[in-house]
Protein backbone atom coordinates (compact mmCIF):
# COMPACT_ATOMS: atom_id res chain seq x y z
CA UNK A 1 0.00 0.00 0.00
CA UNK A 2 1.21 3.36 -0.68
CA UNK A 3 2.20 5.61 2.17
CA UNK A 4 0.21 8.62 0.67
CA UNK A 5 -3.10 10.57 0.32
CA UNK A 6 -4.12 13.31 -1.40
CA UNK A 7 -6.76 15.96 -1.41
CA UNK A 8 -8.33 18.04 -3.82
CA UNK A 9 -10.58 21.41 -3.63
CA UNK A 10 -13.15 22.58 -6.00
CA UNK A 11 -14.58 26.00 -6.78
CA UNK A 12 -17.79 26.51 -8.78
CA UNK A 13 -20.21 29.69 -9.02
CA UNK A 14 -24.04 28.70 -7.94
CA UNK A 15 -26.71 30.24 -6.74
CA UNK A 16 -27.17 30.54 -2.77
CA UNK A 17 -29.32 27.02 -1.62
CA UNK A 18 -28.98 25.27 -5.06
CA UNK A 19 -28.13 21.93 -4.81
CA UNK A 20 -25.33 20.50 -6.33
CA UNK A 21 -23.38 16.99 -7.06
CA UNK A 22 -19.92 16.73 -7.36
CA UNK A 23 -18.48 14.09 -8.93
CA UNK A 24 -14.51 13.18 -8.26
CA UNK A 25 -12.73 10.60 -11.22
CA UNK A 26 -9.16 10.04 -10.37
CA UNK A 27 -6.62 9.60 -13.00
CA UNK A 28 -4.72 11.18 -15.82
CA UNK A 29 -5.55 13.95 -17.54
CA UNK A 30 -2.85 13.13 -20.46
CA UNK A 31 -3.71 9.72 -21.10
CA UNK A 32 -7.66 10.52 -20.42
CA UNK A 33 -8.05 6.81 -18.21
CA UNK A 34 -10.70 8.43 -15.00
CA UNK A 35 -12.38 5.94 -12.65
CA UNK A 36 -15.18 7.59 -10.66
CA UNK A 37 -13.92 7.84 -7.11
CA UNK A 38 -16.77 10.05 -4.75
CA UNK A 39 -20.12 11.50 -5.08
CA UNK A 40 -20.45 14.66 -3.00
CA UNK A 41 -23.77 16.49 -2.98
CA UNK A 42 -23.41 19.86 -1.25
CA UNK A 43 -25.30 23.74 -1.65
CA UNK A 44 -21.95 25.60 -1.44
CA UNK A 45 -19.71 26.60 -3.68
CA UNK A 46 -16.55 24.74 -2.51
CA UNK A 47 -16.26 20.89 -2.10
CA UNK A 48 -12.96 19.15 -1.12
CA UNK A 49 -12.33 15.20 -1.33
CA UNK A 50 -9.57 13.17 -0.02
CA UNK A 51 -8.37 9.97 -1.34
CA UNK A 52 -6.36 7.75 0.47
CA UNK A 53 -3.48 5.61 -0.08
CA UNK A 54 -3.21 7.37 -3.91
CA UNK A 55 -2.19 4.78 -6.56
CA UNK A 56 1.03 5.72 -8.27
CA UNK A 57 0.26 8.13 -11.15
CA UNK A 58 -3.04 9.09 -9.78
CA UNK A 59 -1.89 12.53 -8.93
CA UNK A 60 -5.13 14.68 -10.65
CA UNK A 61 -8.42 14.64 -9.85
CA UNK A 62 -11.46 15.89 -12.36
CA UNK A 63 -14.91 17.26 -10.86
CA UNK A 64 -17.87 16.89 -12.69
CA UNK A 65 -20.48 19.64 -11.21
CA UNK A 66 -24.48 18.96 -11.96
CA UNK A 67 -27.10 21.38 -10.83
CA UNK A 68 -29.91 19.37 -9.50
CA UNK A 69 -32.69 22.69 -9.13
CA UNK A 70 -34.58 22.04 -12.59
CA UNK A 71 -34.43 18.18 -11.59
CA UNK A 72 -32.12 16.94 -14.48
CA UNK A 73 -28.85 16.30 -14.53
CA UNK A 74 -26.78 18.61 -16.50
CA UNK A 75 -22.74 19.40 -16.59
CA UNK A 76 -22.41 22.90 -16.58
CA UNK A 77 -18.59 22.39 -15.30
CA UNK A 78 -15.63 19.92 -15.54
CA UNK A 79 -12.05 21.26 -13.81
CA UNK A 80 -8.89 19.45 -13.58
CA UNK A 81 -7.56 19.84 -9.81
CA UNK A 82 -3.92 18.73 -8.50
CA UNK A 83 -3.92 17.76 -4.84
CA UNK A 84 -1.08 18.36 -2.56
CA UNK A 85 0.46 14.62 -1.37
CA UNK A 86 1.30 14.08 1.95
CA UNK A 87 2.44 11.00 4.14
CA UNK A 88 0.21 8.84 6.13
CA UNK A 89 0.27 8.47 9.63
CA UNK A 90 -0.15 5.32 9.49
CA UNK A 91 0.62 2.14 6.42
CA UNK A 92 -1.86 -1.00 6.51
CA UNK A 93 -0.52 -3.55 5.18
CA UNK A 94 -3.82 -5.80 5.86
CA UNK A 95 -7.02 -6.19 7.64
CA UNK A 96 -8.49 -9.25 7.71
CA UNK A 97 -12.50 -10.77 9.24
CA UNK A 98 -12.65 -14.28 9.82
CA UNK A 99 -16.47 -16.04 11.27
CA UNK A 100 -15.29 -18.62 13.94
CA UNK A 101 -18.18 -19.97 15.22
CA UNK A 102 -20.48 -17.07 16.84
CA UNK A 103 -17.20 -14.76 16.71
CA UNK A 104 -15.02 -12.67 14.29
CA UNK A 105 -11.96 -12.80 14.95
CA UNK A 106 -10.12 -9.05 13.58
CA UNK A 107 -6.55 -9.05 12.66
CA UNK A 108 -4.78 -6.35 11.20
CA UNK A 109 -0.73 -5.67 10.44
CA UNK A 110 1.21 -1.85 9.86
CA UNK A 111 4.05 -1.73 7.95
CA UNK A 112 5.11 1.43 10.08
CA UNK A 113 3.52 4.10 12.58
CA UNK A 114 3.44 8.00 13.33
CA UNK A 115 2.58 9.36 16.07
CA UNK A 116 -0.55 6.68 16.27
CA UNK A 117 -2.33 6.33 19.79
CA UNK A 118 -4.35 3.15 18.46
CA UNK A 119 -7.18 1.70 16.94
CA UNK A 120 -10.97 2.09 17.33
CA UNK A 121 -12.95 -1.18 16.14
CA UNK A 122 -16.18 -0.36 14.48
CA UNK A 123 -19.03 -2.35 13.75
CA UNK A 124 -22.21 -1.76 11.47
CA UNK A 125 -25.05 -3.78 10.60
CA UNK A 126 -25.99 -1.67 7.54
CA UNK A 127 -22.30 -0.86 6.03
CA UNK A 128 -23.31 2.88 6.54
CA UNK A 129 -23.84 3.59 10.42
CA UNK A 130 -21.07 2.24 12.50
CA UNK A 131 -20.33 2.44 16.63
CA UNK A 132 -17.37 1.53 18.91
CA UNK A 133 -16.75 -2.51 19.80
CA UNK A 134 -13.15 -1.59 21.40
CA UNK A 135 -9.99 0.30 21.53
CA UNK A 136 -6.84 -1.44 20.93
CA UNK A 137 -4.02 0.97 21.83
CA UNK A 138 -0.92 1.26 19.84
CA UNK A 139 2.06 -1.42 20.44
CA UNK A 140 4.62 1.26 19.28
CA UNK A 141 2.99 4.42 17.91
CA UNK A 142 6.81 5.00 16.20
CA UNK A 143 7.47 2.31 14.70
CA UNK A 144 9.49 1.56 11.56
CA UNK A 145 8.79 -1.86 11.50
CA UNK A 146 5.52 -4.64 11.59
CA UNK A 147 3.56 -4.35 14.12
CA UNK A 148 0.42 -7.08 14.43
CA UNK A 149 -2.85 -6.52 16.25
CA UNK A 150 -5.83 -8.32 16.95
CA UNK A 151 -9.46 -8.24 18.50
CA UNK A 152 -12.20 -10.89 18.56
CA UNK A 153 -15.71 -9.60 18.36
CA UNK A 154 -17.53 -11.42 21.18
CA UNK A 155 -20.67 -10.15 21.19
CA UNK A 156 -24.11 -11.59 21.07
CA UNK A 157 -27.16 -10.87 18.80
CA UNK A 158 -24.89 -11.15 15.82
CA UNK A 159 -27.38 -12.29 12.56
CA UNK A 160 -26.79 -11.07 8.55
CA UNK A 161 -24.25 -9.33 7.53
CA UNK A 162 -21.68 -7.44 9.80
CA UNK A 163 -19.25 -4.88 8.43
CA UNK A 164 -16.10 -4.11 10.34
CA UNK A 165 -13.83 -0.96 10.14
CA UNK A 166 -10.48 0.50 11.93
CA UNK A 167 -11.13 4.21 13.02
CA UNK A 168 -7.07 4.86 13.48
CA UNK A 169 -6.06 7.75 15.82
CA UNK A 170 -3.11 9.89 16.02
CA UNK A 171 -2.05 11.44 19.46
CA UNK A 172 -3.28 14.84 17.63
CA UNK A 173 -6.49 13.57 17.49
CA UNK A 174 -6.59 13.19 13.97
CA UNK A 175 -7.71 9.97 12.03
CA UNK A 176 -8.64 8.06 9.45
CA UNK A 177 -10.53 4.83 8.05
CA UNK A 178 -9.70 1.56 7.34
CA UNK A 179 -11.94 -1.05 5.62
CA UNK A 180 -14.41 -2.32 5.95
CA UNK A 181 -14.71 -6.26 6.09
CA UNK A 182 -17.98 -8.38 5.81
CA UNK A 183 -19.09 -11.37 7.56
CA UNK A 184 -22.44 -12.99 6.76
CA UNK A 185 -23.66 -15.13 9.78
CA UNK A 186 -26.81 -16.01 7.48
CA UNK A 187 -30.48 -16.34 8.25
CA UNK A 188 -31.25 -17.38 12.16
CA UNK A 189 -33.71 -20.31 12.84
CA UNK A 190 -34.25 -21.03 16.57
CA UNK A 191 -31.33 -23.67 17.35
CA UNK A 192 -29.25 -24.81 20.08
CA UNK A 193 -25.78 -26.27 19.76
CA UNK A 194 -23.98 -27.80 22.93
CA UNK A 195 -20.25 -28.47 23.07
CA UNK A 196 -17.88 -30.08 24.13
CA UNK A 197 -19.63 -33.06 23.97
CA UNK A 198 -18.64 -35.13 26.38
CA UNK A 199 -17.76 -32.62 29.28
CA UNK A 200 -16.51 -32.24 32.15
CA UNK A 201 -17.84 -30.02 34.49
CA UNK A 202 -18.69 -27.24 31.88
CA UNK A 203 -21.21 -26.76 28.66
CA UNK A 204 -21.51 -23.83 26.25
CA UNK A 205 -24.79 -23.50 24.72
CA UNK A 206 -24.85 -21.42 20.94
CA UNK A 207 -28.23 -20.15 21.24
CA UNK A 208 -29.75 -19.17 17.69
CA UNK A 209 -33.03 -17.12 18.02
CA UNK A 210 -34.95 -15.48 15.65
CA UNK A 211 -36.19 -12.64 17.83
CA UNK A 212 -35.12 -11.25 20.83
CA UNK A 213 -36.71 -13.10 23.59
CA UNK A 214 -36.00 -15.65 26.78
CA UNK A 215 -35.01 -19.24 26.08
CA UNK A 216 -35.72 -21.86 29.19
CA UNK A 217 -32.32 -24.43 29.80
CA UNK A 218 -33.01 -27.43 32.02
CA UNK A 219 -30.36 -29.68 32.81
CA UNK A 220 -31.45 -33.61 34.16
CA UNK A 221 -29.69 -36.87 33.90
CA UNK A 222 -30.53 -40.04 32.38
CA UNK A 223 -33.79 -40.63 34.74
CA UNK A 224 -35.16 -37.05 34.94
CA UNK A 225 -33.64 -36.04 38.06
CA UNK A 226 -33.36 -32.16 37.19
CA UNK A 227 -30.31 -30.39 37.80
CA UNK A 228 -30.13 -27.51 36.93
CA UNK A 229 -32.94 -24.71 35.37
CA UNK A 230 -31.40 -21.25 33.72
CA UNK A 231 -33.84 -18.68 32.13
CA UNK A 232 -31.36 -16.96 29.54
CA UNK A 233 -32.36 -13.50 27.99
CA UNK A 234 -30.93 -14.19 24.50
CA UNK A 235 -30.66 -11.22 21.27
CA UNK A 236 -32.01 -11.70 17.53
CA UNK A 237 -29.34 -13.52 16.24
CA UNK A 238 -26.86 -15.71 18.18
CA UNK A 239 -25.70 -15.90 22.15
CA UNK A 240 -23.32 -17.59 24.08
CA UNK A 241 -24.58 -19.32 27.34
CA UNK A 242 -21.74 -21.32 29.34
CA UNK A 243 -23.72 -23.61 31.53
CA UNK A 244 -21.59 -25.31 35.15
CA UNK A 245 -22.43 -28.32 36.33
CA UNK A 246 -21.15 -30.40 39.27
CA UNK A 247 -17.51 -31.53 38.57
CA UNK A 248 -18.71 -34.41 40.72
CA UNK A 249 -21.72 -35.87 38.77
CA UNK A 250 -20.80 -39.34 37.52
CA UNK A 251 -20.36 -40.46 34.48
CA UNK A 252 -22.85 -40.77 31.93
CA UNK A 253 -25.87 -39.78 29.90
CA UNK A 254 -27.66 -35.98 30.78
CA UNK A 255 -30.29 -34.42 28.89
CA UNK A 256 -30.40 -30.41 27.87
CA UNK A 257 -34.11 -29.34 27.36
CA UNK A 258 -34.01 -26.19 25.28
CA UNK A 259 -36.72 -24.05 24.86
CA UNK A 260 -36.11 -21.19 22.21
CA UNK A 261 -39.19 -18.80 19.84
CA UNK A 262 -41.85 -21.87 20.46
CA UNK A 263 -38.73 -24.22 19.90
CA UNK A 264 -38.20 -27.45 22.41
CA UNK A 265 -34.89 -28.89 21.68
CA UNK A 266 -33.21 -32.34 23.54
CA UNK A 267 -29.99 -32.73 23.27
CA UNK A 268 -27.76 -36.17 24.63
CA UNK A 269 -24.80 -34.79 26.34
CA UNK A 270 -21.71 -37.28 28.25
CA UNK A 271 -19.96 -36.50 30.91
CA UNK A 272 -16.67 -37.55 31.48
Amino acid sequence: MVNESATFTAFTDIKDGVQVVYEWYIGDEETGAWRLAATNTVTSNTNSFTIESVEEGAFNARVDIKPMNDGTNCYNATSVVTGEITPLPVEIIYLNASKQGNNVLLEWATAMEQDNAGFEVQVSTDGFTYRKLTFVPAKNGNASTRQEYAFTDKENGKFGTRYYRLKQLDTNGTHEYFGPKAVSFGSVASQVIAFPNPFHDEVTLDIASETAGEALITVTDAVGKQLLVRRVQVEKGFTTEKLRLDAGLPRGLYIIKAQVGGVTQYIKMIKE
